[in-house]
């Protein structure tokens, strides 16, 4: 096969004193060679070898200049906390990490960015390479990767100049998953309160009737990691601050600090003192509200939001009652993830232990659980892997809200996937994302992992019918097929990017606030604190002195 341009053209083989992140090996083959680095979490890394053996197929009789034999052959790096952004960008620099392409789970690609790790990838990313079906073609084709790319990351990843140094990687929603097996055999759904017609509660108070209801009926609510809470429950809070002020409208406060020309928002009457609003636009200030332009230079006035206000009453009375409604493993704080995940999964079917009715989990943790179903399913055939019937269960509506229907979080909404700068295979680097965002690379993926990426593509009907019963929620979610958006939140405009205060999903509670103190959850849990306590941490620590030495610092000033 040929491969017409520049690609085929600039790749060469890789030098001996690299081989994927290690120092002094020597060459394992006389063909093109490509080292691909993999963050290990919850979608594992099977997806990448079996598209290491598909591109190496496709380019099995090609002749890569540099390389003494035609082919190519991909090394697929794994590693975990090695690929965290802290570790990764300093073994960047400094030489110790050699892999030429990474795929991480983290969602902050600005920091890739400033540190100057990841390559200028705008050009691979405009090249029409896919055909109208979205499968690669290469040369000749009618569709680029921004055209495949959800509009939501293709606005996030632009730099302000429009060049690309990043794509996203996981798209994962974040929420309440319940066990739906365990609801209908207890003929829970449909009963929560007044409604009586919809499988799932409308209101907030029907929710907490459910919760009671779980309560009465031996089942314990909920569960949750709470030595990871600030990368799970945060985004219930931000899908709920984002339902009550509508997603587009809280995508641009948040993310993009009111945008270009700023933008009106109106406060609850009286949640500023006038002393608060001087300096800035306010259209009005009396018993009615208190209407300010957002801009950058007063954004941190947004803490204090209604949606926001309204996300941690619902926290606040979630961890009220001596936490009647929470596993007791979750009060520790030393709970992991994958322990956590094992007791939801065991739950009610291990001698002893009481059912658990929901967990707050992202879309990866039915795959990253398999250790834990193969467990459970020594208990029987029914518990194995993608034998139980588990969904995301809708918030509630607010009164208030803007949204029509509800909104779940996306906590990473684009973990990121950069070709290192240090690279000098930049372009066989490009051929294979490029070839990985084929429409078939997609599906497989998906089928593999049970997750999805942010860029477009459809299942069969048949492979739909493949997937989990959680996997299928997933697809229905992402695909318009439910009463649920997601709302991606995780966007900034460059001040946010270069912002220390900038409006991330673990605001800190206090000025001297770590991570886990950060998360609402944990706060309440571990202090009692009110809601009107809550929203006071958030005003304090993000003051106006605190936020323009931050934007002043941005401008130069």
């Amino acid at each position: 096969m040929k491969r017409i341009g520049k690609l085929l053209l600039a790749a060469v083989l890789v030098v001996c004193s690299v081989c994927g992140g290690f120092v002094g090996c020597t060459p394992k083959t006389k063909k093109a060679q490509l080292f691909v680095g993999v963050y290990d979490g919850g979608v594992g890394t099977q997806w990448a070898y079996n598209l290491k053996q598909k591109f190496e197929e496709r380019y099995a009789d090609v002749q890569f200049d540099g390389a003494e034999e035609a082919g190519v052959v991909v090394e697929i790096v794994p590693k975990k906390q090695q690929y965290d952004r802290g570790p990764l960008i300093a073994n960047i620099q400094s030489g110790n990490e050699k892999s030429d392409i990474y795929y991480t789970a983290d969602a902050n690609h600005y920091d890739f960015y400033r540190q100057g790790v990841c390559a200028d990838i705008t050009t691979y990313l405009n090249e029409k390479v896919y055909n109208d079906n979205g499968e690669f073609v290469g040369a000749g084709g009618t569709k680029s990767i921004l055209d495949k790319m959800d509009p939501y990351y293709v606005r996030s990843f632009r730099q302000s100049d429009g060049k690309y140094f990043a794509v996203p990687f996981e798209d994962s929603l974040t929420g309440f998953v319940y066990d739906h097996d365990l609801f209908a055999s207890r003929g829970w759904l449909g009963r929560w309160g007044a409604s009586h017609t919809e499988m799932y509660p409308q209101t907030v108070d029907e929710f907490f009737s459910m919760l009671e209801l779980a309560y009465q009926g031996g089942v314990i609510p909920l569960t949750y990691a709470p030595y990871d809470a600030g990368f799970y429950t945060f985004a219930i809070i931000d899908a709920i601050t984002a339902q009550y002020e509508g997603v587009d409208d809280f995508n641009e406060y948040w993310c993009y600090y009111g945008g270009e020309n700023g933008k009106d928002y109106t406060f609850a009457a009286g949640t500023f003192t006038a002393d608060e609003l001087e300096g800035y636009e306010v259209s009005k200030n009396d018993a009615s509200g208190q209407t300010v332009k957002i801009t950058e230079e007063n954004a941190y006035l947004l803490t204090q939001m209604t949606g926001r206000r309204v996300a941690v009453d619902f926290a606040e009375r979630l961890f009220g009652q001596n936490l009647r409604y929470i596993d007791g493993n979750t009060k520790s704080m030393t709970q992991s993830f994958s322990e956590t995940q094992s007791t939801f999964v065991m739950s009610g079917i291990t001698s002893g232990k009481q059912p658990i009715g929901m967990i707050v989990e992202g879309e990866w943790w039915e795959n990253e659980a398999r250790q834990a179903f193969e467990d459970s399913r020594s208990k029987g055939e029914q518990y194995g892997y993608g034998k139980r019937d588990f969904r995301y269960m809708p918030l509630p509506k607010f009164d208030g809200q803007k949204e029509e229907g509800t909104v779940i979080g996306c906590h990473n909404a684009g973990s990121t996937c950069f070709i290192s700068e240090k690279s000098a295979h930049k372009d066989l680097a490009a051929l294979w994302l490029q070839f990985s965002l084929s429409e078939s690379a997609l599906e497989a993926f998906t089928l593999e992992t049970g997750c999805q990426q942010g860029y477009k593509f459809d299942l069969s009907e048949q492979q739909q019918n493949s997937l989990t019963k959680f996997s299928k929620n997933v697809y229905d979610i992402k695909h318009g097929n439910t009463n649920m958006k997601v709302g991606r939140i995780t966007a900034r405009c460059d001040f946010a990017a270069n912002n220390a205060l900038h409006l991330n999903q673990n605001m800190k509670s206090s000025d001297t606030a770590t991570d886990t103190e950060s998360v609402v959850f944990n706060v309440i849990k571990d202090s009692g604190c009110s809601t009107d306590e809550i929203m006071n941490r958030f005003k304090h620590a993000y003051n106006k002195a605190a936020w323009l030495t931050e934007y002043n610092a941005y401008k130069g000033v």
